[in-house]
């Protein structure tokens, strides 16, 4: 608006939450530190999740069955441009993931999907297991060493079996620390076999038992697509949660939305081994899609914050795992958000 005689005001803000797509940094063009320990061979890739550790260093957890290699977390080093978007990012050496032993996991024990790092430094990471095999889901504390800690004690009904349990390749995609690192959420990309709906199950981060647990419906899959899944969740801050979900639309590609969620009035359901569909779900609030267009984001998976915007608003990671195929990407998308 223009006052008589005086300058120019910018207008008042929008209300609500936006999500703008600031930029899109591809890793292929990364250096990458291979070091000398028991994954340095590995391939880089499968960058399931990733969370930051402080400034514009992060760490990434690749979600190789061991495989590949073994099982994995990287350092990244991801920094900031002029315009708050991802400049040239740096790989540094692995960090293999180990049991209680010291060892690394066999193959095809483990199937990484989220990390998070411990305000004491130590990482949290989720892994999906194996249904088919019967491999139960699985949340590790480990050190800053990758040598694990603590196994979290999971529901009986979690555990794969006969018509109940983990859907396969539907499991605990998603991991958060809330409450000042003290609790650990962890969200099902999909329902258990005997549920319609996703478990988002709340952790004591200490003791590794859980307190709560809460009844999560996905939306609709998208036209084409061929499903649905939530593939990651992260606290806000304020007692609330941003969660992604997405589909494949085949000959379009990844069709992802983001979402506000909010514990609320929700049923807590831990203990319940079946969800009847009476038990009232966490709320969800739809954020503006940050590719309206119909841009094709690749296999988003994972998000965490990075060092805000130069406007204030707050940046957001997403990034998205390549299955170490060449027809899909590492990408690191930044997306301005204000809440």
């Amino acid at each position: 608006a223009t006052t008589p005689g005086g300058p120019q005001t910018p207008p008042p803000p929008a209300a609500g939450p936006v999500a703008e797509l600031v930029d899109t940094h591809d890793l292929a063009g990364s250096t990458v530190e291979h070091g000398d320990g028991p994954a340095a061979d590995a391939p880089f890739g499968g960058i399931s999740g990733i969370d930051r550790i402080a400034g514009d260093r992060y760490i990434g957890i690749s979600d190789d069955r061991s495989e590949k290699g073994p099982a994995r977390a990287y350092p990244l080093t991801l920094p900031r441009t002029a315009t708050g978007g991802t400049g040239t990012a740096t790989i540094g050496a692995p960090v293999t993931l180990t049991d209680a032993d010291g060892k690394p996991y066999a193959r095809g024990t483990v199937d990484p999907e989220s990390i998070r790092v411990t305000p004491g430094g130590d990482l949290l990471w989720s892994s999906e297991g194996d249904a088919d095999a019967g491999i139960a889901p699985a949340v590790t504390l480990a050190g800053p060493d990758g040598q694990a800690r603590l196994s979290y004690t999971i529901p009986e009904y979690h555990r794969p079996g006969p018509g109940r349990g983990i859907r396969n390749n539907q499991a605990y995609e998603g991991l958060t620390l809330t409450d000042g690192g003290r609790s650990a959420v962890v969200l099902t990309e999909g329902p258990l076999q005997q549920d319609s709906r996703n478990r988002l199950t709340v952790y004591d981060t200490a003791t590794g038992m859980p307190r709560a647990e809460y009844a999560y419906q996905l939306d609709p899959a998208d036209p084409g697509a061929d499903g649905r899944g939530a593939t990651e969740i992260l606290a806000v801050g304020d007692g609330t949660f941003l969660t992604l979900e997405r589909g494949y639309v085949p000959g379009q590609g990844t069709r992802g939305k983001l979402y506000r969620v909010r514990l609320g009035a929700a049923t807590d359901v831990l203990g319940r081994p079946t969800l009847d569909g009476r038990e009232v779900t966490v709320e969800k609030e739809e954020l503006p899609d940050f590719s309206p267009h119909g841009e094709n984001p690749d296999n988003i998976e994972g998000m965490t914050w990075g060092p805000d915007q130069p406007d204030g608003r707050r940046t957001l990671l997403v990034t998205t795992d390549d299955n170490f195929s060449r027809s899909q990407r590492s990408l690191v998308h930044t997306v301005a958000l204000r809440l």
